[in-house]
């Protein structure tokens, strides 16, 4: 599965925010209200001619007032002008009237920049014929589609069509203000970084778990306990007979290591969740969860389970929307199938949406 050329920085990372869908059916009602505006003199000489036509037939067709050719001129006028004038802003700056009025903004999903004059022309063109294909079905179709996106991110088809996503810049980072743009890049920079490698596993059956949640950034994404989560160093107790110091854990021997596509690492230690957000399933335990960036926007929430059997290794799909690929020595790639546990060779490379992860074996001591 190809992934989409972007910026290496993560939508979570910059801190920008999916547009409420509240917001979004705002904005489509405001647009649609300018439009009917705009047509509004051409429709008056459309309704004046029906009613003509009732009493004296269809020849009323033929004998226009030159106040109606006005009227349709002007409407016609009036709605060309604004159609286009949409579709220009929203190439240019992500933006139509109703977008501009509720704080939302569209951008492209290769890089977080205004779509472009051609992907706002091909939504128009998209929109347009569903409205003419199927009236009012096609249309209301279209934008209630963002309702269905099973990756939570209000990505309708028309958003797929074009490559693009609509971010509330009211609540979140406007990636078109420069400045804005320019302080979370520089936090991204500054923010202590660790590699993979170096992280220490999660062991959600320790009283004392709370000690080893790992919160430095990585280039391969955030280790994290989950998305959202605040940590603070606890106070440190002083052993004592009734409070032993808990046991370190000692890396192995020898064993598997996930070598991720930026080429950080991570020791296969007990069971390892994968994904943009990755959240155990109620009593469920893990050791640990690895939230990795995918501008691709392929990575499901929760996408993949890695974990050792005997002396290799495993992983297991969790329902991801785009599924888990595993590529053999042969350069064939197998889909693996949801919650079927899928053995991993050494020199495998497993791909999640559009990140790649390739599994090696590492030397005892």
């Amino acid at each position: 599965m190809t992934a989409i050329k972007a910026s290496t920085e993560s939508a979570e990372s910059l801190g920008l925010r999916t547009a409420p869908v509240g917001r979004r059916v705002g904005a489509s009602a405001i647009d649609g209200a300018v439009m009917l505006l705009a047509v509004s003199p051409a429709g008056a000489a459309v309704v004046g001619i029906a009613l003509r036509a009732v009493d004296s037939g269809p020849v009323a067709l033929l004998d226009l007032s030159s106040t109606e050719v006005i009227l349709l001129i002007v409407g016609s006028a009036l709605a060309g002008a604004l159609a286009l004038g949409q579709v220009i802003a929203h190439g240019l700056r992500g933006r139509t009237a109703g977008r501009w009025m509720t704080g939302i903004r569209a951008v492209a999903i290769d890089g977080w920049r205004a779509p472009g004059f051609g992907r706002a022309l091909l939504r128009a063109v998209v929109l347009g014929a569903a409205a003419t294909l199927l009236p009012i079905i096609g249309p209301a179709v279209l934008l209630a589609s963002p309702l269905w996106d099973g990756e939570r991110r209000g990505r309708g088809l028309l958003d797929r069509v074009a490559r693009e996503w609509a971010i509330d810049s009211r609540r979140g980072l406007d990636p078109l203000d420069k400045e804005a743009m320019r302080i979370a890049r520089r936090a991204i920079r500054e923010a202590p970084r660790r590699r993979v490698g170096d992280a220490r596993p999660l062991h959600s059956g320790d009283a004392r778990a709370s000690l080893q949640v790992p919160t430095d950034r990585s280039s391969a994404g955030v280790v994290s306990a989950g998305a959202g989560t605040e940590w603070a160093p606890p106070a440190i107790i002083a052993p004592s007979p009734a409070h032993p110091a808990p046991a370190s854990v000692a890396a192995p021997l020898g064993g598997i290591r996930l070598r991720f596509d930026d080429g950080t690492s991570l020791a296969l230690v007990g069971r390892v969740l994968i994904g943009r957000a990755p959240a155990p399933e109620p009593g469920e335990s893990v050791d640990e969860l690895i939230a990795l960036t995918d501008p691709s926007m392929q990575l499901s929430k929760t996408h993949a389970l890695f974990a050792l059997d005997g002396p290799g290794a495993i992983v297991v799909d969790r329902d991801s929307r785009n599924g888990v690929r595993v590529v053999g020595h042969d350069g064939r790639g197998e889909l693996v199938a949801p919650r079927t546990p899928a053995p991993l060779a050494p020199g495998s490379i497993v791909e999640l949406g559009g990140r790649r992860i390739t599994i090696e074996r590492t030397d005892s001591a």
